[in-house]
């Protein structure tokens, strides 16, 4: 069983926002900002997809929550599972059983904003 926070309605998932220009580079700032945050102190997600990140623009404050933190651990320590989706896209150096890195979150991000 995973548990979660209640999450307000005022957030929506990243794969179902508009692809307004200002909106994309908000959004896409302030999920560089907490991957920043979350690597600065030796973690990664190793699952930073879309439909993992929920975001909110009000006003000119934008915030994202990451959602789905099974695959989440210490840099380097934590591993993917044998069970991971190879239809994917993933860094190249992404495996079922090896480790998740900090490069790997990073360039999911990148995916996602291309």
């Amino acid at each position: 069983m995973v548990v979660m926070d209640y999450v307000e309605d005022t957030f929506d998932m990243l794969d179902c926002y508009e692809k307004d220009e200002r909106m994309k580079n908000a959004v896409k700032e302030a999920v560089k900002e907490a991957v920043a945050k979350m690597h600065n102190e030796g973690f990664v997600h190793g699952d930073l997809r879309d439909v993992n990140i929920l975001y909110r623009c009000m006003g000119n404050s934008t915030d994202v929550i990451f959602v789905d933190w099974d695959w989440a651990g210490k840099d380097g320590v934590a591993l993917y599972p044998l069970t991971m989706n190879p239809d994917i896209p993933r860094h190249v150096q992404a495996k079922a059983d090896g480790p998740i890195c900090k490069s790997h979150d990073l360039y999911m991000v990148e995916q996602i904003f291309r």
